[in-house]
């Protein structure tokens, strides 16, 4: 419970960013073509398409890395310095990166 005091604006953030990308998702599911360009540096240029099921792998990505984050800040939460704030902080930085690339794809196609 001290940890989720220590950084509840990072969770909640990161929280509201996540459901911001899920809700992008399942609009864009709903508006999207069939196949939409998401390997943007795929060396082929067949290989850059996938199909719209995969708009859902951001979302993913997204809720994999707060996890991942906040159950490291949970494990080694034991000392309270700079940089368990930054990691926080890079939490809600990968976020809003992945929010941004759903965001660009989807408006790309749209």
């Amino acid at each position: 419970m001290q940890l989720f005091q220590q950084f509840r604006i990072q969770f909640i953030l990161s929280s509201l960013l996540l459901g911001a990308a899920v809700v992008a998702s399942v609009i864009g599911f709903q508006i999207l073509q069939p196949v939409i360009p998401l390997y943007y540096t795929a060396a082929a240029s067949e290989n850059i398409l996938a199909s719209k099921e995969w708009i859902f792998l951001i979302p993913g990505l997204m809720l994999g890395s707060s996890v991942l984050n906040f159950l490291l800040l949970a494990f080694f939460s034991k000392s309270k310095s700079t940089i368990f704030s930054l990691f926080a902080w890079g939490s809600v930085v990968i976020n809003v990166l992945f929010l941004a690339l759903l965001t660009r794809i989807i408006l790309l196609i749209w």
